[in-house]
């Protein structure tokens, strides 16, 4: 959830900062209310290879609400 105590964290600079805190083959996920083009963007000028996956709110949910961003550094 992005507050103002972790909005750093979806900046390029934190995005950035993530990557360097991974092993070379690292992975990080982030979850987004939704689509966002512009953070997956972010995602792919640090480095990382994207993936978005769409999430349901629960398992029951007739359609997906969420959206969660794989980042990869794997080749």
């Amino acid at each position: 959830m992005l507050s103002k105590t972790n909005k750093s964290l979806y900046s390029y600079m934190g995005v950035r900062a993530i990557k360097a805190a991974l092993k070379p083959d690292g992975r990080v996920v982030f979850w987004s209310d939704g689509k966002n083009d512009k953070f997956e963007g972010r995602l792919k000028k640090a480095g990382f290879k994207v993936k978005g996956v769409p999430a349901k709110a629960h398992e029951r949910a007739k359609r997906d609400v969420y959206m969660l961003y794989v980042g990869d550094l794997r080749s």
